[in-house]
Order: C-alpha cells, then structure tokens, then sequence
C-alpha cells in the first residue's frame, strides 16, 4: 500500500513536467532572475534634439567612424550572443526590429549612403543569408565546387560603421554631432573560395528615425545593474570606442584610398584633432 501511495506521488509530480517537454523541449518561458520586475526602459521616449538654425552652424563636417564591438569598451553591443535576462545584442535588436516593421533599412551602395533605396522586409532580412562556394572531392580526387547557404549570426557580425555630422552652434557656444546612420558589417567565415573571412556591409539605418525604438533596448551597465543602460544612451553619450575612415572631402574618398598602415593612423588623428582645434578656434569670448 506504501509502494502504491508513493509511486501515484511521483506520477503526479512527473505530469506537469513530462507535459511541459513535450510541448516545447522544455520549460517555454524561464523564470524571472530578478527580484522586482524590470520596466523602467519599456516606455522611455527619446528626448529631441536642439533645434538648430542654418544661421547659427559656423562649421561643420561629415565624419565616417567604425566601430569594433569586441573591443572591450565596445562589448555591451556585442553581447550576449543569446537574449539573456531581457538583454540583447545590438544586431539581435535590429533583426527583431526589421521583421516586426518598426525600422526601415537602405540599401547599402559604395558610392551612395545618402539612404535613397529602402528595402522592403524581405530584402532587407535576405541581407543576412548569403552563399560561399564549397570544394568537394569525387572518389579519383576531382574538385567539385557547389555553393552552400550561409546564415548571419550575432558573432560574425562585429562592425558598425557610422555616419555623422559634427557642427559648432554658435548660438549655444558648441560644437556638437548627430548621428547619420548605422550600418552593420557582416564577416563571412573563411571558406574554399575566399581564405580569409570576407568583409560585407550590410544595409544602412537612418538613426534618427531608429531612436524610438533604440530607447526601449536595455544594454549592460557595468555600473550598475539596476540602472540599465539602452542603445540611445550608448550613441547618445558617445560610449563606444572607435575610429575615424573618412571625412567628407572632394574626391569622396576614404582614407584607405590614399594612405595605410601608420599613415591612415596619423590621417585618422588628424582629423579628430581638426575637429577638437575647430571648438577652440570658434568660441567667442
């Protein structure tokens, strides 16, 4: 009877649980792993930006920049590869964003970013399937190549490169920037064809028109975890590292075009010390 009563326990423990499995392969949701519910970034509103008068812009400057998210002061765009704890990276974001419609994205063109070819849905999300030729062997040591499907995942795509516009406002005394545009820059792994992982842009985002959205994606704060950061603050603060790779300039070139290794450093310098020497050759005392 014992035997009996304790084997009719265990059957009804193991329900819930067997029935869970076979639902999902597990537990669908997981539980929370806060103690207090986390809401404060899921009805931020962006704060506008300054108007500014054509008449009070004494300079300005179209800055290109790349960022390198695994560089460490650049990791929380980086990670997690996997949504965690209402976490998730920045391309993660931008992906979910794309399928749901709440952003548009532009074709990416080399000699255009002035955003003018917008992808619909579709094209934009085939922006992250792509195919690589594969070498195979036959039984008497013959090449066949064959293209395999490739899939985008957060680990490759590790590049953002950023337009934006620095101006002095002399009505407020600064000099100040807004971002242009985001694109993400896609690292295909070495395969047959290319030996090395080969580098491939991927669509640009009119930032301005992203920030609704950016506002409301919490990022890691390494100071605090109750207090979590989103995408706005990271651009907004300018909490990234990077690196200038163009400037606007006559020929419309970057600065790999005319100048490498320690020389495109030096150039890269230079720029961002023009821009610091321009705030201080316009304030007005």
């Amino acid at each position: 009877m014992r035997s009996f009563v304790k084997i009719l326990i265990i059957g009804l423990i193991m329900i819930p649980v067997a029935k869970a499995f076979a639902q999902g392969g597990g537990v669908k949701d997981a539980p929370n792993h806060d103690v207090f519910e986390r809401t404060q970034n899921e009805n931020r509103e962006v704060l506008n930006y300054v108007h500014v008068r054509e008449a009070d812009v004494l300079w300005d400057k179209i800055i290109w920049r790349r960022i390198d998210m695994r560089q460490k002061f650049n990791l929380p765009f980086y990670y997690p590869f996997q949504p965690r704890n209402g976490r998730k990276n920045f391309i993660t974001v931008i992906k979910e964003a794309i399928e749901k419609g709440e952003i548009t994205v532009y074709q990416y063109n080399l000699t255009d970013d002035y955003f003018t070819e917008p992808l619909s849905i579709e094209e934009a999300l085939v922006t992250f399937k792509d195919s690589v030729t594969r070498i195979d062997y036959d039984s008497l040591g013959n090449e066949i190549p064959h293209r395999e499907a490739i899939d985008a995942n957060s680990q490759d795509i590790y590049e953002l490169d950023i337009k934006e516009q620095w101006f002095f406002d002399r009505e407020r005394s600064v000099m100040d920037v807004r971002i242009i545009g985001v694109c993400p820059v896609w690292y295909q792994p070495a395969n047959d064809e290319n030996p090395q992982p080969t580098r491939k842009p991927m669509f640009w985002i009119y930032y301005p028109d992203a920030r609704d959205m950016l506002v409301n994606a919490p990022v890691y704060n390494p100071k605090n975890d109750a207090k979590r950061l989103t995408y706005e603050d990271l651009f907004a603060k300018r909490m990234f590292d990077s690196y200038v790779y163009k400037e606007s300039n006559v020929y419309d070139r970057s600065i790999s075009d005319y100048a490498m290794g320690l020389d495109a450093l030096l150039e890269a310098k230079r720029i961002k010390d023009d821009i610091r020497n321009k705030e201080m050759n316009l304030w007005e005392y």
